[in-house]
């Protein structure tokens, strides 16, 4: 029994070489300020589906229209994905009370995020197209700095940007998620730097439609599956951490687990997707992507396993010590109520991939948002 519990628990090698890896890189890399300019602004469609939006769309439209970007060089096309509430009409009145243009496209029944995604895409006249979410606020500058690194080379295909989380008040799940979302954007950015990252943030995506095609209707998050699509065409896919955008994040601990396994449910459905990609020729295929498959596919099980396991070895040597192990391990979940830390921050990440990695099988395209509220 030992010896087994020994060999389950040297399964942490895994988790521990791949986070190694994004650890050293977040420690020691450090991103090249360059300074693009853009030639000219070109004219751009702005996309996001809605449904049951009537509380922020109004805001969402307000903020298109105040940036520092021309408004005579936006077009605004919203997916009612058969609201129930007055989101049409709001986005309609939206439209001319800040005098920007702007169309709704209302689905006769509920179709989902990828659906509607491959829609608003198809409809847009322009050659670039900006993805967002009804909910999120963009810095002013934002589109501007993304179309600086998009426009840079005819090897990218689409770019996204970097969320800053609005934390309305404290809570486990806003501990959890701080600590996550200050080093996702530095891994992401350091994949960048050695070719594409595919781990997008979806409110803020600029692409060029010539990279894009159309991604699965029923399977896979449409901002994952969006950028894996682009690299299968043979562009680039870059993070942008200077165009910047601002979300709402889940308070309760219920609502974020379920948004959480629904956005990890989804992020494994499109990687195993587009597996065909592993060790393809560029540091994409041959590294990134595999780190990213272990990451997300085998070192939950893996981590979860190997704990486990070394408790067990705790109860085998000492009953005193396997307690105290156990406890230790539980309080790691709850410890975030106390203090933010990235250790619980990690665990409970592998906690919701590991409840995905189950899901991952079935369809999942239908969408419920968290509490919508106004960003002030």
């Amino acid at each position: 029994m030992e010896y087994i519990l020994l060999g389950l628990s040297s399964i942490l090698i895994i988790p521990t070489v791949v986070y190694g890896i994004y650890s050293s890189a977040i420690l020691f890399f450090k991103a090249k300020d360059q300074k693009r300019k853009l030639k000219e602004l070109p004219k751009i469609t702005v996309f996001f589906p809605a449904w049951n939006e009537a509380k922020v769309v109004d805001m969402r439209i307000k903020n298109l229209a105040q940036l520092d970007y021309p408004k005579n060089k936006i077009e605004i096309i919203v997916v009612d994905d058969k609201s129930s509430d007055k989101t049409r009409g709001l986005c309609l009145k939206a439209f001319e009370k800040y005098k920007i243009k702007g169309q709704v496209i209302t689905n006769k029944k509920r179709r989902g995020t990828n659906y509607n995604y491959n829609l608003g895409v198809k409809k847009a006249k322009t050659d670039i197209v900006l993805t967002t979410d009804a909910d999120v606020i963009f810095d002013k500058k934002a589109i501007k700095e993304g179309l600086k690194v998009l426009l840079s080379s005819d090897k990218i295909g689409a770019i996204c940007g970097e969320l800053k989380p609005i934390i309305q008040k404290r809570s486990i799940a806003t501990s959890t998620e701080a600590p996550y979302r200050n080093v996702y954007g530095k891994m992401c950015s350091w994949e960048s730097s050695l070719e594409s990252s595919y781990c997008f943030n979806g409110p803020f995506i600029i692409l060029k439609k010539k990279a894009f095609s159309p991604i699965n209707v029923q399977r896979g998050a449409s901002d994952a599956s969006c950028a894996l699509n682009i690299l299968k065409n043979g562009y680039q896919t870059k993070y942008v951490s200077k165009a910047k955008f601002s979300e709402l994040i889940a308070t309760g601990l219920k609502e974020q687990k379920r948004q959480k396994i629904r956005r990890a449910t989804r992020l494994l459905q499109c990687t195993w997707e587009a597996r065909d990609l592993l060790f393809r020729k560029g540091w994409f295929g041959s590294f990134i992507f595999p780190l990213r498959v272990i990451m997300f596919m085998v070192a939950p099980l893996t981590f979860f396993v190997g704990i486990i396991s070394v408790i067990g070895i705790l109860f085998y040597l000492n009953w005193i010590a396997g307690i105290i192990g156990l406890l230790v391990g539980l309080s790691v979940f709850v410890v975030g109520r106390v203090k933010e830390n990235f250790l619980s921050s990690f665990v409970w990440h592998q906690y919701y991939l590991s409840a995905g990695f189950v899901k991952m099988f079935k369809p999942n395209y239908l969408w419920k948002p968290i509490g919508r509220k106004r960003i002030k």
